[in-house]
């Protein structure tokens, strides 16, 4: 089941976006994570960028939950694949012409400036964080999974 829910959590934060990550980047998110038997998983989720190379992204995934622990493992994402600021601004700026909905939202990592979509199984906030995913409830036959910042940093700075 620890396996699963890495791979079900990488996968509804880790969503794909554009380029230039930088060493340092980091983003912290509390989730709450239903199973369809109501089974509730709440924890902390951080990714944080370790290496950059002109092709990949490495970054260290962490998620924590008094339900299953501590898990830690490294992912590897082509560089092409993680959203950067310019990026992100770009989808702030053209939000409507996009299919998006401009909103401020509030979050425990602070107030935002978002682009909101529906997706095929949910609905995702875009902002102005490192992989460029503020908030997030999406929803499906293995239950639903709801995400917000709660802390992040662009760099080591």
């Amino acid at each position: 089941m620890k396996k699963a829910l890495v791979l079900i959590i990488v996968g509804c934060v880790t969503l794909v976006g554009w380029a230039s990550p930088e060493v340092g980047d980091f983003v912290m998110y509390t989730f709450k994570r239903t199973l369809p038997n109501g089974t509730v998983l709440n924890g902390n989720y951080r990714n944080e960028i370790i290496t950059v190379t002109d092709t990949e992204v490495i970054s260290k995934v962490t998620i924590t939950s008094p339900e299953i622990g501590t898990i830690e493992q490294t992912e590897l994402f082509l560089r092409e694949s993680i959203m950067s600021k310019t990026q992100i601004a770009h989808i702030l700026t053209h939000c409507e012409a996009r299919g998006g909905i401009p909103s401020q939202i509030v979050v425990e990592g602070g107030s935002f400036t978002t682009c909101q979509f529906s997706v095929d199984n949910g609905i995702i906030w875009i902002g102005m964080v490192p992989f460029g995913y503020v908030k997030g409830a999406l929803f499906g036959d293995d239950g639903s999974f709801k995400f917000e910042v709660s802390n992040y940093r662009f760099g080591n700075r």
